[in-house]
């Protein structure tokens, strides 16, 4: 069995030497810090890559690895003191793209419960909401609202990235043809769940459409990812 070179340091005063350094020489003793862990050498190494000899490939930060190994293992957060999303990553070198393979963590969430006036074409409605996409990949989309109706019409909700313009294939539609209730109202509520999209990074925002007088209420939308990095 072979000596190891690197194991994974569990706290303590050190002399660091910065970053790990594939062309650098290091010697016992010699602290690093690699994809958001520090590391004490144990033996003498070059090109050794911390993670992977100690089999500790568990990192953490606000951006992924720019030179990931096979198999290792990474959690993207978008702070570090408050994050308010955390997903654990496994890269897997085989893939063609989107190498980042999610392996667990929370969705992305935006919900708004105020009311507002549909447009009579996709735009927006105050209050969104919306989700930043952190980084391109593959993600499932989730989106939902409450509609209320004063005339006769037909209401979408969709969702675009950016400045792109939503696309009825993305949404969800509430078609209503006879009058309103006696009251003067008509509606009902609208979700769809497991839409599967490749996206680049960027604002992921709901959009609205509807003819006629319609509003909706209780608007969210939710996005995981399935594979990310490109």
């Amino acid at each position: 069995m072979s000596e190891p070179y690197w194991a994974a340091l569990g706290g303590g005063s050190v002399d660091y030497k910065g970053a790990w350094a594939a062309g650098t020489a290091y010697a016992p003793g010699d602290v690093v810090r690699h994809n958001g862990v520090d590391f004490i050498a144990v033996n003498p190494s070059t090109g050794v890559d911390p993670g992977v000899a100690t089999g500790v490939a568990v990192g953490f930060g606000i951006a992924l690895p720019t030179s990931p190994v096979d198999g290792q293992e990474y959690i993207l957060v978008d702070s570090l003191t408050a994050p308010t999303y955390s997903w654990r990553f496994r890269y897997v070198a085989a893939k063609a793209t989107n190498k980042w393979v999610f392996i667990g963590g929370s969705m992305l969430a935006g919900e708004f419960t105020g009311q507002g006036q549909m447009p009579g074409s996709y735009g927006d409605i105050a209050g969104g909401p919306s989700v930043v996409i952190p980084v391109a990949g593959v993600y499932v989309i989730g989106i939902g609202c409450r509609v209320t109706i004063w005339t006769p019409s037909e209401r979408w909700m969709s969702f675009a990235l950016g400045a792109a313009t939503a696309l009825d294939a993305d949404g969800i539609v509430w078609e209503s043809t006879g009058s309103p209730g006696a009251a003067g109202q008509d509606g009902g509520t609208l979700a769809r769940r497991g839409m599967q999209r490749t996206l680049a990074a960027g604002t992921l925002a709901t959009k609205y459409r509807g003819s006629g007088t319609v509003y909706a209420s209780n608007r969210w939308i939710e996005a995981v990812p399935v594979a990310v990095g490109g």
